[in-house]
């Protein structure tokens, strides 16, 4: 750990993504106001460090550059300004937070002394050890099937989670998801995890091996995860082979019919005979317009015609 001095020129050259152009020779005296938008790890969204003392930073143009999220600006009276007040930088290799200001010894003894604890100043410096303190390699996003092989007859179930840079579980994050199937075929889908539901579901596929690929973005973060797995084709009927003879009465109970095992051939005939079942005789209608039957038409104008010409033949008229 190194210790960094409160002059800007050494800030300046020490930490090459922050650069302090110098006004004056007088500090400004400013608070903190936190970023809404910060994403590394959770604040509460409260006014308190509005309300600490003001401590003292250099006068001057502030520029940022690389990968660096701001924490807390520089609020000056009533209008907060765009210039940094606290900075976090995490290039993937290495991290660092940075106060623009001295004397916060300040806050926390006002904090303690209006509410008997420094909460959200001790939360501040807290989360921020623990994000300096987190390895990078620690995985932030996580999209894991329940099982590596379901059925045809079931949905996937993949298990989301989401962490922050001091790994504190986020919610609310909206995770597109890519299946793709042996063919080439893919299907993408859009999925939000909530506290109360973290689990993705799939709908139901059919046999085969499949590739997935989810991606979430956290702050400026993409994290992604992707894998594999398999859906079997599975006939229910041949997974049990066993007669079922409790749901057999039941069935035949409920449908007023009987009940007979192999041994009661003679009872089966006694039931069927005591029945008296009666035949059944099934008639259908079918009703065929005249002009789809034209040689109906016909049949009748050669037996009129046939009639005519054998009562002229014999005398008849």
């Amino acid at each position: 750990m190194k210790r960094l001095s409160t002059s800007h020129t050494t800030l300046n050259k020490d930490l090459p993504y922050i650069n302090i152009e110098r006004r004056g020779s007088q500090p400004d005296q400013v608070v903190g106001s936190l970023n809404p938008n910060f994403s590394k790890f959770k604040m509460d969204e409260v006014k308190v460090f509005e309300e600490y003392p003001p401590i003292e930073v250099p006068f001057g143009n502030y520029e940022i550059s690389g990968p660096v999220e701001v924490l807390m600006y520089q609020k000056l009276g009533s209008v907060t300004t765009t210039n940094p007040l606290m900075i976090v930088f995490d290039d993937g290799t290495e991290k660092s937070a940075v106060l623009l200001g001295q004397n916060i010894w300040k806050w926390k003894l006002l904090e303690a002394a209006l509410n008997e604890q420094a909460e959200q100043f001790d939360k501040l410096i807290t989360k921020t050890i623990q994000f300096l303190s987190v390895k990078n390699d620690k995985k932030q996003f996580r999209f894991n099937p329940r099982r590596t092989n379901f059925t045809d007859s079931e949905p996937a179930l993949f298990d989301v989670e989401v962490y922050n840079d001091i790994y504190e579980r986020t919610y609310q994050n909206t995770i597109s998801i890519v299946l793709r199937d042996e063919s080439g075929n893919t299907s993408e889908f859009e999925f939000t995890d909530t506290e109360f539901n973290s689990t993705f579901r799939s709908p139901i596929l059919s046999a085969g091996i499949y590739q997935y690929e989810a991606t979430v973005t956290v702050g400026e973060k993409e994290m992604r995860d992707q894998g594999e797995f398999a859906v079997q084709n599975i006939n229910q009927e041949i997974l049990n082979l066993t007669a079922d003879h409790r749901m057999l009465r039941n069935l035949s109970a409920k449908t007023n019919g009987a009940y007979a095992s192999v041994n009661e051939a003679e009872f089966l005939v006694d039931e069927i005979v005591a029945r008296e079942f009666k035949s059944l005789i099934k008639s259908e209608e079918r009703l065929i317009p005249l002009f789809h039957a034209w040689w109906w038409y016909l049949l009748i104008f050669l037996l009129f015609s046939g009639e005519w010409i054998l009562r002229k033949y014999w005398g008849g008229y």
